[in-house]
């Protein structure tokens, strides 16, 4: 089922296409090229459901981009064993990238499981990413019909509000990439990528809520994802292991704060803030450099980042009404 407080969508999403090969060991699927027009593979041809198989088959499914969701089979006929690899990339789905069950970043994108006789409905225990998936069939014994395949994606809600559009196609593709990749990485929280690693990480969630900004208008999920970073801060202050992201984890506050004007969020998590540049203030030496005891040394560009939080923490200082610490933060950027 979805993962704990993921929005299901109401709607499906179905292949463009079927295609199918014999799913004999040798059936060269592994040395197939990319094709740039799926039906004109060699080896493979282009089917419509329902379909009926009686022996062990292999088919492409192929969507017009990358989704994350669940998919759903529906059967009848005889039990059989079904196996997914879903793969972001034609190469990935066909075996290239994962050829072993026991590589770990296979073992996450491959489903298997028997299914008895009868009619039956399958959904993946767990929520995928990919572009295209390889499924194979292998009957137990009568044939098997495949009444249905579709995709019941998953995410956070948002519509699209923003628009963007220039002279150069390019840009615009890159545009149409970007927000998609985004809203496929608004989940439970921002995560850092929807195939692996499925985790929030501040400097990666800093970024998506900035196009998030623009292309959706949310705030529901920053203020989600800001309030689990602080779940974990350090008895010391620090937000994360790596002492820069308490920097981020600062100035994402600040952008959210200039793009809605909400000091609600701002002033609950302000005390957080404050724990975390306190420290880092501590840790400056006369020269005022981050000293290189601690956690991690100090990297190019660190100050910098240093200094911009500071700057960020004066001025959501300021707009709390706390004067003093306004004037704390600016004169420690100096």
């Amino acid at each position: 089922m979805a993962d704990k407080n993921s929005f299901l969508f109401d709607h499906l999403i179905l292949p463009n296409a079927y295609l199918t090969s014999p799913a004999a060991q040798d059936s060269g699927l592994a040395t197939i090229e990319p094709p740039p027009n799926l039906p004109q593979v060699r080896n493979l041809r282009e089917v419509y459901l329902p379909q009926t198989v009686d022996q062990p088959t292999e088919f492409i499914l192929g969507w017009d981009r990358e989704e994350v969701g669940y998919l759903i089979l529906s059967l009848s006929g005889a039990g059989c064993e079904i196996t997914c690899f879903y793969g972001e990339s034609w190469e990935e789905a066909i075996g290239r990238g994962f050829p072993h069950f026991e590589h770990w970043e296979a073992r996450m994108q491959i489903d298997q499981v028997h299914l008895k006789a009868g009619e039956t409905s399958w959904q993946s225990p767990d929520r995928r990413a990919f572009r295209y998936c390889r499924l194979r069939i292998v009957p137990d014994s009568g044939p098997v019909t495949i009444e249905e395949i579709a995709l019941r994606p998953c995410g956070h809600p948002v519509q699209l509000l923003g628009r963007f559009e220039c002279s150069d196609d390019r840009v615009n593709k890159m545009w149409e990439v970007g927000v998609h990749m985004v809203r496929l990485c608004m989940q439970e929280v921002y995560e850092d990528g929807v195939r692996r690693d499925r985790m929030a990480w501040i400097l990666d969630a800093q970024v998506e809520a900035l196009v998030n900004y623009y292309a959706f208008g949310d705030r529901e999920l920053f203020a989600t994802t800001w309030r689990h970073f602080v779940t974990k801060q350090f008895d010391d202050g620090l937000i994360d292991s790596l002492w820069d992201y308490s920097c981020w984890w600062v100035i994402a506050l600040h952008d959210y704060y200039l793009h809605t004007a909400d000091l609600n969020l701002v002033r609950a998590l302000y005390p957080n803030g404050i724990a975390g540049m306190e420290r880092l203030l501590d840790r400056r030496d006369n020269l005022c450099l981050l000293s290189k005891e601690g956690r991690q040394e100090v990297f190019g560009g660190g100050e910098a980042i240093f200094y911009k939080a500071l700057l960020d923490l004066a001025a959501l200082a300021a707009s709390l009404g706390e004067s003093s610490d306004a004037r704390r933060y600016l004169d420690g950027s100096r």
